[in-house]
């Protein structure tokens, strides 16, 4: 019976395309004129009529236009083209979308074309772009700031048909899968740019190579180069400055384990939980390419995920590409290999249920594990601004960032799961809680 009644309601929604505002509007035109026609008052009828008529002709003048944008879109292909940045930003960053859309040139008076499109992502206020579109071709550079990291996704967008007073609104959906990635916010300079470990520049010191003294081959002299290492016998004879190279001795063995646990928790309360995982995927981002700047070895995997894998700085994009999609999962399905890296650092949360099973495995290798969890994201109080004012003053495009206060009773039950946690996996002597 609900599937019966919600039909109706669509059809209903369909034929009569009024906002509520027009429905309002055209109810109260058609008392006025009733109570005009019975009380046989000349002003009334005429201003009844009059409002009636300018309700009745918005909603033709909509359905015209559906009917002629509808019969367009049949015959032109791809009337309507929109693209993302494929490269993806990071938050608080300018991110640009490009439009491109086809309209028919002649439209009724008074009807007005829009194209909308929502960016949706879990637990986040959605990315809204919109435009108002002329007759002919149209091509329109959105300029926005995500706020938060996340994969943005938008199945369908929609062409609205509405008329200047906003009496009719009608909604003709387009499908359009785009999507944005926001990176976690690790230094966008930095996650870019690949040091370079060239002569003069900065000397990769966590690498820990040795050089024996044996010369095996030379290569030229670069400014900022060690001059005690300069081969002077080639000097005599070419007159150019060489570098003595000696045997590369392999530095030892270290390699780590980063894990990421996204199983939700209700140690957190449930209107803070979308910035606290971005807080954990960002921690547990910066110290795996801090870890890669050192040259260490770093072997990546989630719970999710069924085994770990190697990462190399080179591709460090590619990584901040996949945390931008991480999301609350409580789903297990990591096998941890017979040999494990020396060291284990496990990115959680208080009270997650993947913490016991994952311990129960690493009980049985010997490794040393760090175990982390972040602060709480209680944000700094800001003065609330009145709804106009945020309606004036808020930039198009820009993604509101929530202001929350947490209650004490919600602070207590994080701090107490925190707690019972840092002792219970505390109790072996290589495994340590840093909070």
């Amino acid at each position: 019976m609900s599937c019966q009644g919600s039909s109706i309601k669509r059809l209903l929604k369909k034929v009569f395309a009024f906002t509520r505002r027009g429905a309002l509007f055209f109810l109260l035109s058609a008392m006025i004129l009733v109570i005009g026609a019975l009380r046989m008052e000349l002003a009334a009828i005429l201003w009844g009529s009059a409002f009636t008529l300018l309700g009745l002709y918005s909603l033709l003048a909509n359905r015209i236009m559906q009917a002629v944008l509808r019969r367009f879109f049949e015959r032109a292909p791809d009337p309507v083209d929109f693209t993302l940045s494929a490269s993806g930003v990071f938050p608080r960053s300018p991110a640009t979308a490009e439009l491109t859309a086809e309209i028919p040139r002649h439209r009724a008076p008074g009807i007005k074309i829009r194209f909308e499109i929502l960016l949706h992502w879990q637990g986040r206020e959605p990315l809204r772009l919109s435009t108002d579109l002329r007759g002919g071709r149209n091509r329109h550079l959105f300029e926005f700031t995500p706020a938060y990291r996340g994969c943005y996704q938008s199945r369908e967008a929609c062409i609205v048909v509405s008329d200047l007073l906003g009496f009719t609104r009608f909604p003709i959906e387009l499908s359009l899968a785009e999507q944005l990635r926001v990176y976690p916010a690790v230094q966008p300079e930095a996650a870019k740019k690949p040091r370079s470990f060239e002569g003069g520049r900065e000397e990769n010191r966590g690498r820990r190579q040795r050089r024996s003294q044996e010369l095996l081959e030379v290569r030229k002299y670069f400014p900022g180069d060690d001059i005690r290492k300069i081969h002077w016998k080639v000097y005599a004879h070419t007159s150019q400055l060489f570098l003595r190279i000696g045997e590369e001795t392999p530095p030892p063995e270290s390699r780590f384990l980063v894990i990421l646990d996204s199983a939700p928790t209700t140690a957190v309360a449930q209107r803070i939980k979308a910035d606290y995982l971005d807080v954990l995927v960002e921690v547990c981002a910066a110290t795996i390419l801090d870890v890669l700047a050192r040259g260490y070895q770093v072997f990546f995997a989630t719970c999710d995920s069924p085994q770990p894998r190697q990462l190399a700085l080179e591709k460090k994009m590619q990584l901040l590409a996949e945390l931008a999609g991480v999301r609350w999962n409580d789903r297990y399905a990591l096998e941890l290999p017979r040999r494990l890296p020396q060291r284990i650092i496990l990115f959680s949360s208080p009270g997650s249920k993947n913490l016991a099973r994952m311990f129960s495995d690493l009980q049985k290798r010997a490794a040393e594990v760090r175990l982390f969890f972040p602060d709480l994201p209680v944000p700094v109080e800001q003065p609330q601004r009145s709804w106009m004012r945020k309606l004036v003053l808020r930039p198009a495009g820009e993604q509101g960032a929530t202001v929350v206060q947490l209650a004490r009773e919600e602070i207590q039950n994080y701090q107490t799961a925190l707690d019972r946690d840092a002792a219970q996996w505390s109790l072996n002597s290589r495994w340590k809680v840093v909070r």
